[in-house]
């Protein structure tokens, strides 16, 4: 059943609060009657019962489900899958509190937002007379009744003193026109944003973010190719070969040496030559030659230099190790090669 809006304007509280009484004894609910003003009343004065506000209380428990929030993403997501680095703590605290702090802090503003539309019931959807008088010091009584009722209604207010009376009859096909208008919206930028986050996701759609010079031109570690140091220039630590020749004499063969080159060699060699040098790695049978074996009679039977040199120049499959071993520790792997002879 169609409603009827009636829309009278009073110059005082006192006549208001009387019109408020007799609509209330006449059946008029408290909910159909919505008095505006530009003066903040207090409701007692106008003999309206205060309104019950729980957005304290929907804030608090937005405030907890951020708590809880926080505490997933600091503990539990480090319990269920535990990371322990150089005896550190899981989960360390400070940092873990100015994350809870942002949680809850999000949690409690986005319940306070949805709370106080909910607690003023928003989106309105159906017309509302409105008379500009209002924001001038009037006060607006807007009654919504039936209309079997509004010459009634509209009678009280003009008996207690209402003027520039307004009626208008409201219409729930129009209202349910554009509350079905806006859930398709809700829907459809719900199904648009799905659409595209997915579009996005399987490299459909490309869409190009600033990635912090991560996409700039670049060379990584052990990466090509590189920009040669000038003919003339000579590194810090001293030249490494002289025409052709290793630059440095070779460091003794001492237990310590022998020990420095083995642990050198697991770092840097063995991934393709095996733990034992003999060519017999995980790796070896992707390399078309295979490895060298290190333990055998060709290998051992090179001179020092020679070995040296392969070391630091490469040969074949092999890469040049020269970012790999300083001239020293290469001396050292070589020490620790002699002692690998079949």
């Amino acid at each position: 059943m169609a409603e009827v809006q009636i829309l009278g304007l009073f110059h005082e509280a006192t006549p208001t609060a009387d019109t408020i009484g007799i609509l209330r004894q006449l059946g008029v609910p408290d909910e159909k009657i919505t008095v505006m003003s530009g003066i903040p009343y207090r409701p007692e004065m106008l003999g309206r019962p205060r309104p019950r506000r729980r957005v304290a209380l929907i804030s608090l428990i937005g405030a907890g489900l951020g708590l809880l929030t926080g505490l997933f993403l600091t503990f539990g997501i480090f319990l269920l899958y535990p990371l322990e680095q150089g005896g550190q703590p899981i989960t360390p605290i400070p940092p873990t509190l100015i994350i809870l702090f942002e949680t809850i802090m999000l949690g409690t503003m986005w319940a306070a937002f949805f709370g106080l539309l909910g607690e003023n019931r928003f989106p309105v959807f159906k017309s509302q007379l409105y008379d500009p008088r209002i924001t001038e010091g009037h006060i607006g009584v807007l009654a919504e009744v039936e209309a079997a009722l509004a010459d009634q209604v509209e009678s009280i207010l003009k008996d207690n003193g209402a003027h520039h009376l307004r009626r208008e009859t409201s219409s729930p096909r129009r209202t349910d026109v554009r509350l079905t208008a806006f859930w398709a919206t809700v829907a459809g930028a719900v199904v648009l944003l799905g659409a595209v986050t997915l579009l996005i996701a399987y490299d459909v759609l490309k869409i190009r973010f600033p990635t912090n010079m991560a996409e700039q031109d670049s060379t990584a570690y052990l990466q090509g190719p590189r920009r040669s140091a000038p003919a003339e220039a000579i590194p810090i630590q001293g030249p490494v070969l002289i025409d052709g020749q290793p630059a440095s004499e070779p460091v003794p063969a001492s237990a310590e040496s022998v020990q420095r080159g083995k642990e050198l060699f697991s770092i840097t060699c063995a991934v393709c030559h095996g733990p034992a040098g003999d060519g017999n790695s995980p790796l070896s049978g992707f390399f078309t030659p295979r490895p060298v074996d290190l333990t055998s009679t060709p290998i051992q039977d090179l001179t020092d230099s020679e070995i040296y040199l392969v070391i630091t120049q490469g040969r074949g499959g092999m890469p040049n190790m020269a970012e790999n071993l300083g001239p020293a520790e290469r001396w050292d792997v070589i020490n620790y090669v002699r002692t690998l002879a079949k």
